[in-house]
């Protein structure tokens, strides 16, 4: 069966609070901002379902970018649909079907039990005549303002070796010859000869005689030739005299190298600025479990002596002196050192133990500490004077901010769990049991016939034993843990999301998902079906930003948050939203026709291809007058948007869809004033009296200024809250 019998529906976001969901609420293609804005400020764990479950499907695989593979129940062939689940590659028996997408308007077919396939865009047209593998597809990214996408076909193992990469355009054309880092519009091209420096899909900037060539900063290159290294700028010339006989990028945190001159070893930032003198005999950075931003460790080697060091992009500290900065404790005297043991030493101040032994810190709170004493074996409880409380034999085998959980067996063999609160105080035993799974607040008990139940954090029970399948959800990237479950209530049957506070369905009565579901807090959704309909959704996470990149204390942190919790922007990848980032025309318009658009006919413009992943957008924005053309004939899509475009396209929207604000400012104490367009003029006065939009300073307004990622977020921020009539 050719016919989809999903049908394209305008994005409807549900805000879920706990096991209750709340509709929006639309209206001749006016959306009800007050459920956007109420979304957009909570700041708890909570599971978002941000499309009406809508069409029919067998299957959906997880998301990459913005789209995902499904399975028609009917004909049994695949689809793409994006995450408002509106359909942009309908299942064909006759054509090539999808096995993954890869990109914007890219995906990989599967012809062999590996899984090699060939690249597709979302028309079916073959792109490439080599097989592509989508375990090895990785590094995807919007290379160059949302014209280009960087993958790798190597190993992915060896993901950080520039020479696997390969660069393309979104319609799938591919460079013959690999491609290095991207920065800015330039790409590192190796050639025949060797490495050079292109504009991406254009002229070539440095001849091809490198040896090796890579960014280490937005416009700083590490260069070999020779057999020797030095950081270049990108017109070729030397940043300085600097020579090295290796060097080395650091995988991860912030740009930096790993340089050696003469056998001795020291850290470049990626500027080129000095991070460790060049002093140490040997210097290796030390693989982390997780990626941080903020810094990275490494073992060095210097007279004979080693030692472990944290690198931040204001220098290195020793780990024991990082650790006394950034590890104290509720007191703040108190602070945990690393002990070559592979545990820690309490200490004040000036290092001096205030408990002899080597120590794991199980829990700290209101009443005191629960420590692990791996040489005797036992865990003592401690007030905030150090007076011990209580000691109990073992290792506990669980924790939460409320109790520590230890096993022991009982007459028989029996299992029970016991729980003491951090004064060491016996709260209660529950028999028959072990802790499973564990977050912030909640644990999952097992029985020995492996029946769960969920508990509080001090043990008490807060559901019968009813589960006989549960997978705790955390996200991918970080270890993060929430407090819901995938659960199934008898075997063979449906499988839920679970709230384990309250044992109860975290979407509706009626939703289930799949087994396999992968939930990550960042920009990633996930299937649900709802009486025969799939639909989608994502979880959010409290008191934290994000993304990687996004403290919740900068000016925009606030601002990035709320959209993505209400819908409106996700991340780049990684966990990562780049704030700095650009913002073009299509990609704002996108934003507004995701939250109440319908497809309409093409308005012709010739620069914006019918299959362009912004032409339904770009579409209806002109037929409701929201969006004016560069010109007649040319949109300019990916153009990056200026500061008076943006503020243009939000008073039409605000203007189209029926609302207006008495409010104007006056723009005179601005000096620049004059060089707002006069199709600006009104908007920016509306934008500026209602608080939508801010001076750049206070005497000056920026119209021709380009907008970045932040100030795109706070801007519509702003603008939900006014929809919404605050």
């Amino acid at each position: 069966m050719k016919t989809c019998l999903a049908r394209t529906a305008a994005l409807l976001l549900t805000l879920v609070l706990l096991i209750s969901a709340m509709p929006l609420a639309m209206a001749a293609g006016r959306m009800d901002f007050r459920v956007i804005e109420e979304a957009g400020d909570t700041d708890q764990n909570a599971i978002y379902v941000v499309t009406k479950p809508q069409f029919y499907t067998g299957s959906v695989s997880r998301f990459v970018g913005d789209y995902a593979v499904y399975q028609d129940i009917y004909s049994g062939c695949h689809g793409i649909t994006d995450y408002g689940g509106r359909i942009v590659c309908s299942p064909d028996p006759e054509g090539p079907d999808p096995y993954t997408v890869v990109g914007k308007n890219l995906f990989l077919t599967s012809v062999d039990a590996y899984h090699n396939g060939f690249l597709y865009d979302f028309n079916r047209t073959k792109l490439y005549d080599g097989l592509l593998n989508p375990d090895r597809v990785s590094a995807l990214t919007d290379a160059v303002s949302g014209e280009a996408l960087g993958f790798r076909i190597g190993d992915p193992a060896r993901w950080w070796e520039d020479q696997s990469a390969t660069l393309g355009a979104w319609d799938g054309t591919l460079f013959p010859n690999a491609v290095g880092a991207v920065q800015n519009g330039l790409v590192c091209r190796k050639m025949n000869k060797g490495w050079s420096l292109w504009e991406a899909f254009g002229e070539r900037r440095l001849p091809d005689d490198y040896e090796y060539l890579s960014f280490t900063d937005t416009d700083v290159l590490l260069a070999r030739q020779n057999g020797v290294y030095r950081l270049i700028r990108t017109d070729g010339t030397a940043l300085n005299d600097h020579t090295y006989d290796e060097a080395q990028k650091i995988i991860g945190a912030f740009p930096a190298l790993i340089v050696c001159k003469d056998k001795k070893y020291g850290l470049l930032k990626g500027d080129g600025s000095e991070l460790a003198p060049m002093r140490f005999d040997q210097l290796e950075q030390i693989p982390m479990e997780e990626e941080d931003s903020d810094f990275f460790a490494f073992q060095a080697t210097a007279d004979g002596a080693s030692a472990y060091y944290i690198a931040t992009v204001s220098g290195i500290q020793t780990l024991e002196e990082w650790a006394l900065a950034h590890q104290t404790l509720l007191r703040k005297d108190w602070h945990l050192l690393p002990d070559p043991s592979g545990y820690s030493k309490l200490v004040d101040d000036q290092k001096q133990p205030l408990i002899p032994d080597p120590i794991w810190l199980i829990q700290q709170g209101g009443s005191g500490l629960a420590i692990f004493f791996p040489e005797a074996y036992v865990t003592r409880f401690y007030d905030w004077d150090l007076k011990l409380l209580a000691e109990i034999a073992g290792r506990p085998s669980s924790h939460t901010p409320q109790a520590v959980a230890f096993s022991e067996t009982a007459e028989g063999g029996t299992t029970n769990t016991v729980f003491y609160d951090l004064s060491g105080t016996k709260l209660r035993t529950v028999s028959g049991a072990s802790v499973g799974f564990t977050d912030a607040n909640t644990l999952a008990l097992q029985r020995a016939d492996g029946m769960y139940a969920f508990a509080d954090g001090r043990g008490n029970l807060l559901t019968r034993y009813v589960y006989p399948y549960v997978m705790p959800i955390s996200s991918g990237f970080d270890s993060l843990r929430y407090p819901y479950y995938i659960t199934q209530k008898e075997a063979g049957k449906a499988y839920e999301i679970i709230d384990g506070h309250t044992g109860s369905n975290a979407v509706s009565a009626k939703c289930t998902v799949s087994e396999h579901s992968v939930i990550l807090p960042e920009g990633s959704y996930f299937p649900i079906y709802l009486d025969g309909k799939t639909g989608f959704a994502r979880l959010t996470a409290r008191d934290e930003s994000p993304f990687r990149d996004v403290g919740l204390e900068k000016w925009y942190g606030q601002s990035v948050k709320f959209c993505y919790n209400a819908g409106l922007m996700n991340g780049e990848g990684s966990g990562r939203f780049v704030p700095n980032g650009d913002m073009t025309r299509a990609m704002l318009v996108q934003v507004l026709y995701n939250i109440s658009g319908e497809k309409t006919s093409a308005h012709g413009f010739a620069d914006v291809p019918d299959k362009a992943w912004y032409a339904d957008a770009v579409n209806w924005a002109a037929a409701n007058h929201i969006v004016e053309g560069a010109s007649k004939t040319r949109f300019d899509p990916n153009a990056l948007v200026t500061r008076e475009q943006m503020v243009a396209i939000l008073y039409r929207y605000a203007k189209t869809f029926g609302v207006s604000f008495a409010k104007s400012a006056d723009l005179s104490r601005y000096t620049d004033r004059s060089r707002i367009s006069g199709y600006a003029v009104e908007a920016m006065a509306w934008a500026v009296g209602n608080g939508v939009i801010k001076g750049s300073t206070s005497t000056t307004i920026s119209p021709k200024g380009t907008a970045t990622r932040a100030e795109v977020a706070t801007v519509l921020m702003r603008f939900v809250r006014l929809m919404a009539g605050e």
